[in-house]
């Protein structure tokens, strides 16, 4: 985590919400001030709770790279109690990692300078509109250092890869997937999917269309090869872009806290596009597949399949009980 004197980056199209207003003006004119530490100590709403009564956007911050010295950016977290009409009362903030109260600086200020005017649905305690104290999570991501354009390629001279691996404490799932122009996919499961090896299969070209645009809009091409994050047991992620000749590795290790969100968003794409869902837990698609390509649900392979859904609080229960009338009646389908 970084907080430094240089403060957040003004760049138009990366930085996000840069807002230059003071933090006290706020719609009635009145200043929003800091918590006292005992105001802090009222019912706190749950992060669901929060996050279904939010009735505005929470900003991101940007920052410039940070120099040899430094760790990470500047992410925190504001606890705000907020009155029984929804109204912030009050801010605090605390620094993500130690839970310390940090000081933000002028930068962080300016950038938050609407603060003031966010706004809830009540929250009801009791049946009655009460006051509670509200934690929000305020991310920041680095900046890229320099801007590198996409290399400007036909759809088919485009593939798209995706790994994941580490840990969630030794329990997430890890695969790699590749997907090209011709919307061909290449799906490979190792470990904590309920489908593992090899497969192949096709899905729409405009999908990948639709990832090789993002990658340029995200301004994938410009970011670091590498993210570290300071959790250990949080999944790792490597992604790799094959425009043409040309290629991109960019890999995020632990849930990087200066990573951007529109690579975190383009992962979750390249998921969706890729159907990978249906390998990681069991449900009918992945049924139907198997059942196209001939699998034996009376094999070896059947049985490790059935025994890693078996325990898969996600898989689908209807799929795994035609699972298991498959394996019983040990028929080969062919088309």
């Amino acid at each position: 985590m970084r907080f430094t004197s240089r403060g957040l980056a003004n760049s138009p199209g990366l930085a996000g919400w840069l807002l230059v207003l003071p933090l006290t003006a706020s719609l009635a004119g009145e200043p929003l001030r800091e918590c006292a530490e005992d105001e802090l100590l009222g019912p706190i709403a749950d992060q669901e709770q929060v996050a279904a009564h939010r009735l505005f956007k929470l900003p991101v911050l940007s920052y410039p790279p940070p120099m040899p010295d430094e760790y990470g950016v500047g992410d925190f977290w504001l606890k705000l109690v907020v009155d029984p009409s929804g109204a912030i009362t009050c801010y605090y903030p605390v620094s993500g990692i130690l839970w310390q109260k940090h000081t933000l600086e002028q930068a962080e200020l300016n950038a938050l300078s609407d603060m003031a005017s966010w706004q809830y649905q009540p929250f009801i305690v009791d049946g009655t509109p009460a006051q509670v104290v509200v934690e929000e999570y305020i991310d920041g991501y680095e900046l890229p250092i320099v801007h590198q354009a996409a290399p400007d390629v036909p759809l088919e001279q485009v593939r798209i890869r995706l790994e994941k691996f580490g840990s969630h404490r030794g329990s997430a799932p890890s695969y790699g997937v590749e997907l090209d122009g011709s919307g061909q996919v290449q799906y490979f499961g190792e470990k904590h999917v309920d489908v593992t090896g090899h497969h192949s299969y096709v899905v729409p070209t405009s999908m990948v269309a639709e990832l090789q645009a993002s990658a340029i809009d995200n301004n994938l091409w410009s970011l670091n090869e590498r993210y570290d994050g300071s959790w250990s047991h949080q999944q790792h992620h490597r992604l790799t872009l094959f425009f043409g000749d040309e290629s991109k590795v960019i890999e995020e290790l632990g849930n990087s806290s200066n990573a951007p969100p529109g690579l975190y968003q383009f992962i979750d794409a390249v998921d969706a596009a890729a159907q990978t869902a249906q390998w990681i837990d069991l449900s009918p698609e992945t049924i139907d597949y198997l059942l196209e390509q001939g699998f034996d649900f009376n094999s070896v392979a059947a049985e490790e399949l059935l025994a890693r859904a078996a325990v898969n609080p996600d898989a689908d229960p209807a799929s795994l009980q035609r699972l298991r009338e498959l394996a019983a009646e040990g028929k080969v389908y062919r088309d």
